[in-house]
Formats: C-alpha cells, structure tokens, sequence
C-alpha cells in the first residue's frame, strides 16, 4: 500500500491482480473467494497503518454491444459474467473513486452512470457493512460498453 502510494500508482489507478497475491487463485473457479479473502486482507492492513484511503475489489465483466444492466441475481449468474480477467484490488483516495462524479465533461469518470446494488444476496456470508458499485458505460473510440462492478471499504 505504501509503495503505490509513494510511487503514484494510486493516481494513475494501478491494480493488484489477485493471481499475483495468491497462485491459486489463477484457477477462475477461486477468483470469487480470493477476491474476498485478498478485499479483507487489504482492509486489515489499511486499518493497521492507519491510511485514510479506500480499498476496493474490482470486477472486470463481460462487454457487450448494447447496456445490459444487472443481469445476475446469485453469485452462480455473477460468476458467469467475469471477462477474462482475474479480479483485483485497488486503492483510492476518498472522494476520488471512478463511481464518483466530477465536474469536469471531458472525464472519463462523468461518462460512468454508477448503480449501488445490495450486497446481501450475492456476499452476505463474507461482507458486512461494504457498498456495492456496477458500472456500465461506452467509450467513444470503443466498439462496446464496459461493465465492471467494485465493491468498497
């Protein structure tokens, strides 16, 4: 944590696969429970040096050509909907996350139309007291919308 901060990776947005934390979680069938596991990792340590920032998972999903939504309702249909990319932790300052609006219309971050969904039907076992974010949006020079989702802390 201390290293991304001091060497700007948290302004650029860098990210920590969780392949590069845990080998066995390379295998797709443990990206959901090691995303969790590394998200209250990251949020111990956080707490433990006492850094005012937020931590969260991140979950890359499918594109498509066409808005989708929220087409999940269990973790079973959530899984099916991961891109080929393992999960990943990031770091943000407050207030700076991508599901927040900005003021400038050139952003990236104005053109993200963020929804806050219950966790409770898809981590209540494993997360308490978290926000969930999905995210689904086009970039101009991109033949397809984005979707992602984060979960905070």
């Amino acid at each position: 944590m201390t290293e991304i901060i001091q060497d700007g990776g948290i302004d650029r947005y860098d990210n920590l696969h969780i392949d590069q934390i845990e080998k066995l979680w390379a295998d797709r069938k443990y990206w959901l429970s090691g995303a969790i596991q590394a998200f209250q990792i990251a949020l111990n340590q956080r707490d433990r040096l006492n850094v005012g920032l937020v931590i969260a998972v991140g979950f890359s999903l499918i594109n498509s050509e066409e808005p989708i939504g929220l087409n999940f309702t269990s973790r079973e249909e959530f899984e099916t909907q991961f891109d080929s990319s393992p999960l990943s932790l990031y770091l943000f300052y407050e207030g700076q996350e991508p599901w927040k609006e900005k003021q400038s219309a050139t952003s990236l971050e104005d053109l993200l139309k963020p929804k806050v969904i219950a966790l409770n039907s898809l981590f209540a076992e494993a997360l308490s007291n978290q926000k969930c974010y999905y995210l689904e949006f086009f970039r101009p020079d991109e033949a397809e919308y984005r979707r992602s989702m984060f979960i905070t802390g």
